[in-house]
């Protein structure tokens, strides 16, 4: 047990999340991971294929639950948490936030920690397609005032970046609101291995329009012409119908040999991919939401010593900036993103100064060990108080 909680019994703890992955590398691999290491009980309910219960490798124990009704899988998700009737409820996601009263209710004596991943009203707003544009303005509204009207159910919020701390704290106070970066827990030793790699690009995480990916073709679709062989590696998840649409565009460019698609895969897998990859690619839209939001890629990255080139957004240009690790570009315009890959492969000095800062960054300062002690500190001061 972790000095600062000294207790006869594992303090519980219930972590509850409705739309992530029972193995969510910030739910699991990290936070739930930490807690379970410091000497906490730990179990995890979520969304899931079927209806199950079972400890996972690392002593987790898991509870999926499995529902295709929103409303009912948020409704049974609750129910299988309030059972837990641990020490500490740590809720991920905006249903969970926003139904706080229902834990504080039922448990009364247990702590409630909020923990918001990104700024959910912008998330709505921009999501939306043209079609539903109203409709999702007047929603985000309502979950805007509902967030903040939950939190006098909730004893501590956690967020991953500075923006969406800022907008709780001015409710809350500094106090009662912390940061825990997503920073990533993949430690490993320096390999400037550029020659002995398979992709020249990579893009790792959720494939969607506005992260880019018709972006990302497009500066191979320009580089083909320069360069023959350069190859984009896209590995993550992506829906049925988006598929067909980037099939179609390498298809139609003559490009299809150049770029491969591989599916989410697990999260100690993700490292197998990256060390065969050259240069990260963060092309994420200047859209309200990734204005505020810090991609986890851009960590990822820097830990096998790949050097960016991502957009030229606040969130992105203070990481790449403070390492000195990549090239910023307007994400709008493939033409300046091929010449800043073209740059890196090109110019070995370049590409093995931004390779090495990068990985010292992360090996010395933005890593998960910096954000767990923050993680067990909030803790201890939760469970030493009094309600």
């Amino acid at each position: 047990m972790r000095q600062g909680v000294e207790r006869m019994t594992s303090p519980k703890v219930c972590m509850v999340s409705s739309t992530h992955d029972g193995f969510d590398d910030r739910i699991y691999w990290k936070e739930a991971i930490s807690l379970k290491k410091a000497g906490y009980a730990v179990s995890h309910v979520f969304s899931g294929e079927k209806n199950r219960r079972w400890f996972s490798e690392e002593k987790i124990e898991m509870i999926s639950i499995y529902e295709p009704n929103t409303y009912l899988r948020i409704r049974r998700i609750i129910e299988a948490a309030l059972k837990v009737a641990p020490d500490v409820y740590h809720l991920h996601d905006l249903k969970l936030h926003v139904m706080a009263h229902k834990f504080r209710y039922y448990h009364p004596s247990s702590k409630i920690i909020s923990d918001v991943h990104e700024h959910y009203p912008d998330a709505i707003r921009d999501y939306s397609s043209r079609f539903k544009k109203l409709l999702n303005l007047l929603r985000a509204r309502i979950y805007d005032h509902r967030e903040i009207k939950s939190l006098k159910y909730i004893d501590f919020v956690i967020t991953a970046d500075d923006a969406v701390a800022a907008r709780f704290r001015s409710v809350l106070g500094n106090n009662d609101v912390d940061i825990i970066y997503n920073f990533t827990d993949m430690d490993l030793p320096y390999k400037n291995n550029y020659g002995g790699r398979k992709f020249d690009l990579v893009y790792c995480g959720g494939i969607t329009k506005l992260r880019g990916v018709f972006q990302l073709l497009e500066t191979i679709r320009i580089g083909k012409n320069d360069m023959p062989e350069i190859s984009l590696l896209l590995l993550g998840p992506v829906s049925n119908d988006l598929k067909r649409e980037i099939i179609n565009y390498l298809k139609k460019h003559n490009i299809y040999n150049n770029v491969y698609l591989v599916d989410r895969v697990p999260y100690k897998e993700v490292s197998n991919y990256l060390s065969q990859c050259k240069i990260g690619m963060v092309l994420l839209l200047p859209i309200p939401k990734y204005k505020k939001n810090i991609p986890i890629k851009l960590f990822e990255y820097m830990a096998h010593g790949l050097p960016v080139v991502g957009s030229d957004l606040p969130t992105i240009r203070r990481f790449v900036e403070g390492a000195c690790s990549g090239i910023l570009v307007d994400p709008l315009k493939p033409d300046e993103i091929y010449r800043a890959v073209k740059n890196l492969l090109t110019d070995t000095a370049l590409y093995n100064t931004f390779s090495y800062n990068g990985w010292k960054k992360i090996r010395n300062e933005w890593n998960w060990n910096a954000m767990e002690e923050k993680l067990l500190s909030l803790y201890d001061r939760l469970l030493s108080s009094s309600k």
